[in-house]
């Protein structure tokens, strides 16, 4: 087991390696201990400056054919995955005819270290499990079997993120297990039954060694412990699993089908036992492990947005609130996960095949509609599909007057739980609709403002703030119309619409209203947790403000993204790799959150998964013009100019010319040697400026490109000036390598409230 923390070790005495040797581009900084078949030392990369960890082969295995042969493996193993869950491989190389690994650092301990030290709480001990299964997944994928899943063998950083390591017993699934790898007791007593008696082992031998890390968390001792080794084996394939009364039912299940003996009643993928797990998590109650068929328990559904009948065809936005209010009320059932707007949305006014709908947003069941409105008379018709064989689960009608709106939009949830078999809480008889507003024409007002918003255009953005600023004058008690103009301005800044010195103050005191009328709105405390990020550089408050939003709404995608975008800000990458994918999980249709998937990888330095996950969004939108601008980052990190260029130009088109894909055009024409075209691009940003707002850090993005150092900087000064948003990616944005050097980028960095 390894401590990656700077270690307390002592330096071995027998080892070749010295403090500040450089070895290969590497120097040697200090011994962080012994794992599995060598030493570990802590080095600085110094060609791309990162810290690595360095794992030598031990002194009496490098002079051995085979055990060389396996300690390369086990980084050619590890090397063919990419996932955040497991451990990154840079390299594998030799010096003085020793092999090393070359792989990420991680700021933490061990898992054995972790439970060796304390007792962990059920939740946290769900969520390394959920993580491990995650990178599990991602080895199984790739037909990869670890088979050394262990407590020594997981990394948990300092931030909570968990990483594999140790691939070096892992085989391409329906090998054989070498005979006595592992003769110790720590590795032993998390060997599944088919490695104890020597059988071929597959991706379920890995389930059942996660069953028992997942027991050893959970009740504080092994599910077969024993004094000695042949008594742990026997214990492992003839022994019943100990009771387990102090855990819930729910986690009685999942570790008992983790620890079938037999492989055919185990888990037939660690994915069922990830789904499970996280169900659990979510507070739901559907179980791969039910013997129910999944038919008497569908869990999970998607809100398609309502048509409209109405003879004037104008009732777009009504159309928008009800499908929103519905997924608003059926969000509040724990059992029941519901596709977000934005996912749904991706669907509306296209013809497709609703199972297809289903299996795209991996739900069971889709609920369809119509809103007919004639003055304040409305016929709403809904249906609800079973993703299955395509058939009504149940269809209704529904002839109200608009004055009972809110009471309809209830009633039609309360009937979608009934037929899903959802049982509701203690407060079942509260209505599931949330009146934010008793006025009706202020409640209209504001569907028009957010339906304006989603468009998500300068012109749009504007429109939309004009409804919010008209809902509120009918009610100045409403707290969405504020949170919905605090996520307008917020947006207006960042997308370089309107000065930040303008927009932001006026997103930060809407923001505070919302909250000071409504103090459990999570959607004002992730529009604050975003202006105390983006324009205050108020670090402290502004992770406050977004856990407090997790915390109100764990289901509200936008929190999750907005916090990952502070956590790479202040360098806590893995963090916000995490968090952005739970933002992908509760709304894996949004073009946004796919996007600054993208962005997560690119802040990483992992460029080619950064240009596969832009091509995945813009395989949903593909004139979303943010990806294609984007996309140029990872292009230009690659040298692939010509394919940088094309992107930019892509983005300048279907964004109308605006000021950031434009100023992104220019700096790859400048990387890419093509100054004059770059230096037009200057020219023309200059004379925009005269009439419009222009950032100054897209003046300095340009002048990065052409190598006029002295120019950026002055630029970026100017930018720091205008609180310009963008200036919160100084520590990790790429395009900002060539100036890290200069002293004068650390003066930047303290402006803007970073550390180096």
């Amino acid at each position: 087991m390894i401590n990656m923390n700077k270690s307390k070790n002592i330096w071995p005495s027998d080892t070749f390696i010295k403090k500040e040797q450089i070895i290969n581009g590497y120097k040697i900084v200090d011994f962080v201990g012994s794992g599995g078949m060598g030493d570990v030392y802590l080095a600085d990369d110094i060609k791309l400056n990162r810290k690595v960890a360095l794992k030598f082969q031990s002194n009496k295995d490098y002079v051995n054919p085979k055990m060389k042969a396996h300690f390369i493996r086990e980084a050619q193993n590890a090397a063919s995955l990419n996932h955040p869950n497991i451990i990154t491989i840079y390299e594998v190389s030799e010096y003085q005819h020793r092999p090393f690994i070359a792989m990420e650092y991680i700021e933490g301990c061990s898992l054995q270290e972790l439970i060796n030290s304390q007792t962990l709480e059920n939740e946290k001990a769900i969520d390394i499990i959920i993580q491990i299964c995650k990178g599990l997944s991602e080895a199984h994928r790739c037909s990869l079997i670890h088979q050394d899943i262990k407590p020594g063998n997981i990394i948990i950083s300092n931030s909570g993120q968990v990483k594999i390591i140790d691939f070096g017993l892992a085989q391409v699934e329906g090998g054989v297990r070498l005979s006595g790898s592992t003769s110790h007791l720590g590795t032993v007593s998390y060997m599944s039954p088919e490695q104890v008696k020597g059988d071929k082992v597959n991706a379920l031998s890995d389930i059942f060694s996660t069953g028992i890390v997942l027991y050893r968390l959970l009740t504080g001792h092994l599910p077969f412990g024993a004094n000695y080794e042949a008594a742990i084996l026997y214990a492992i394939v003839y022994q019943e699993l100990p009771s387990m009364d102090n855990l819930s039912r729910g986690l009685r299940k999942i570790v008992g089908k983790a620890l079938e003996k037999n492989p055919r009643d185990r888990y037939q993928s660690i994915d069922e036992m990830l789904s499970d797990l996280t169900t659990l998590r979510n507070g739901g109650r559907k179980l791969a492990t039910s013997k129910e068929t999944i038919r008497s328990e569908l869990s999970s559904i998607a809100i398609l947005q309502f048509s409209d009948l109405s003879p004037q065809k104008d009732q777009e936005y009504f159309c928008e609130g009800m499908t929103e209010g519905i997924i608003d009320a059926l969000t509040k059932i724990d059992m029941l996960r519901v596709a977000s707007r934005t996912s749904v949305i991706h669907f509306q006014k296209r013809d497709y095949d609703i199972r297809k709908i289903g299996q795209a947003l991996n739900v069971n069941t889709v609920l369809e509609g119509s809103v007919r409105r004639d003055e304040n008379k409305l016929r709403i018709t809904v249906q609800l599909v079973n993703i299955e064989d395509g058939y009504y689960l149940w269809s209704e009608k529904y002839d109200r007057d608009i004055t009972d709106l809110f009471m309809i939009q209830d009633e039609i949830s309360r009937s979608i739980a009934d037929k899903l078999k959802l049982q509701l809480d203690d407060k079942s008889d509260q209505p599931l609709v949330k009146r934010y507003t008793k006025n009706l024409e202020a409640y209209h007002l504001y569907l028009r403002g957010r339906h304006y918003w989603n468009k998500r255009y300068e012109g749009g953005l504007q429109k939309g703030i004009e409804f919010f600023q008209q809902a509120i004058e009918h009610d100045p008690a409403y707290a969405l119309p504020y949170a919905g103009l605090a996520d307008s301005y917020n947006i207006m800044a960042f997308y370089n619409f309107l000065p930040p010195h303008e927009a932001c103050p006026r997103a930060k005191a809407a923001a505070a209203k919302a909250i000071e009328i409504d103090p459990y709105l999570a959607e004002a405390y992730t529009a604050l947790g975003w202006v105390t990020t983006f324009y205050d550089w108020s670090w402290v408050e502004a992770e406050t403000n977004f856990k407090k939003a997790i915390e109100l709404n764990p289901k509200y995608a936008n929190a999750h993204h907005y916090y990952s975008l502070f956590l790479m800000a202040n360098k806590r990458l893995d963090e916000g790799l995490l968090e952005v994918q739970r933002a992908y999980e509760l709304d894996p249709l949004s073009m946004i959150i796919n996007t600054s998937l993208g962005v997560a990888y690119y802040f990483r330095r992992d460029h080619d998964e950064a240009v596969r996950r832009y091509f995945k969004a813009l395989e949903f939108d593909p004139n979303f013009a943010p990806a294609h601008a984007y996309l140029a980052g990872p292009y230009v990190c690659q040298k692939k100019y010509d394919e940088a260029i094309i992107e930019c130009q892509k983005a300048c088109s279907l964004s109308g010319g605006s000021t950031y894909a434009t100023a992104f055009l220019g700096y790859a024409y400048g990387i890419a040697g093509e100054n004059n075209k770059a230096k037009e691009i200057l020219i023309a940003l200059d004379e925009l400026s005269v009439k419009a707002y222009v950032s100054s850090q897209l003046m300095a993005l340009v002048y990065i490109g052409i190598g006029d150092l002295d120019n950026a900087f002055k630029w970026l000064e100017k930018a720091c000036d205008e609180r310009d948003n963008w200036m919160v990616w100084l520590n990790i944005y790429p395009v900002f390598d060539n100036l890290r050097s200069d002293p004068r980028f650390n003066e930047l960095l303290s402006k803007v409230g970073l550390k180096s």
